[in-house]
């Protein structure tokens, strides 16, 4: 029979000594919460780190004790819920943007380029520090073959980072590109640690032999929005219109259709707009399944 391992993060706020300030969000505690009960009434073993717990150790821990458990015909659902930021392309693995020449630019004009249009990695930001995706896809990758991978993502620039209608967005769960090179400096004995006491997450062969479905609050390049201050129960964009369309479980579509009405609740004029993505072996049975099937 198979088997359900799940993973929830949720950060209402950052080490302020790592990164210089304690980036108050409202939902994410309650995102995180939300998503393991859903776990939970589908029969997932579940772990939740909220916060102070979600630490690189904690999260790295969790992750290879599902490696370890889990194969064939089996599934890992991990949901994270707070900040996400961008970064320089530590792993040279992103494309450059089409159209985006750097030749014949004096040196200035060069560096405001990479920063704007140049490619960047995305991160999660872990209680400790940011977290990049190339680490978690390193991770990822150690799942064995025939095993499904469901990855909900509810922060800033969510794509592929392994990533009654209100007039205004909630505040965002993001760091800004200038804010996160700034982090990085700032703790550049951490995150070179990070990157060169393990390599493999910088190798261009790594692949995942799992399969993996993400569902993305955003695009990478747009942000994702909280809860409001005032809200009696603080919710993230995303999630509380994901809750809303799964409804205590009486949603039967597939995660594609979920997707699809998440992304039809959400203010057009707001810029947010959720993608379904695949990585991995392909898995047609996985993509049509009810969402959070053991």
């Amino acid at each position: 029979m198979p088997k359900g391992i799940s993973l929830h993060l949720g950060l209402n706020t950052i080490d302020p000594n790592h990164y210089g300030e304690d980036g108050q969000l409202y939902g994410c505690e309650n995102d995180a919460k939300a998503m393991q009960a859903i776990a939970k009434a589908k029969g997932f073993s579940s772990t939740l780190l909220l916060t102070e717990e979600a630490t690189t150790r904690n999260v790295i821990a969790a992750i290879k004790h599902a490696v370890n458990q889990l194969k064939a015909g089996d599934i890992f659902l991990l949901s994270y819920s707070g900040h996400g930021a961008q970064i320089w392309d530590k792993s040279v693995d992103e494309p450059t943007k089409e159209g985006v020449s750097y030749q014949g630019q004096d040196p200035k004009t060069k560096i405001d380029l990479f920063w704007s249009e140049g490619p960047k990695d995305e991160t999660l930001c872990l209680y400790d520090r940011m977290y990049w995706d190339d680490e978690l896809f390193a991770q990822l990758a150690h799942f064995a073959e025939g095993v499904r991978i469901l990855y909900i993502a509810d922060c800033c620039h969510a794509e592929s980072n392994y990533k009654a209608l209100e007039t205004t967005m909630p505040p965002a769960r993001g760091l800004g590109l200038d804010k996160a090179m700034q982090i990085t400096q700032l703790n550049q004995t951490d995150y070179d640690e990070a990157w060169y006491k393990n390599r493999d997450f910088v190798k261009a062969n790594n692949k995942l032999k799992a399969s993996l479905i993400q569902l993305a609050a955003c695009q990478d390049t747009q942000l994702s929005g909280d809860a409001y201050p005032d809200d009696p129960h603080p919710s993230g964009v995303f999630t509380k219109r994901l809750l809303q369309v799964w409804n205590n479980g009486h949603f039967n579509g597939t995660y594609q259709q979920l997707l699809n009405q998440i992304t039809q609740l959400i203010p057009q004029n707001w810029d947010q707009t959720p993608q379904y993505l695949l990585e991995g072996a392909s898995n047609p049975i996985f993509e049509q399944q009810k969402p959070f099937t053991i």
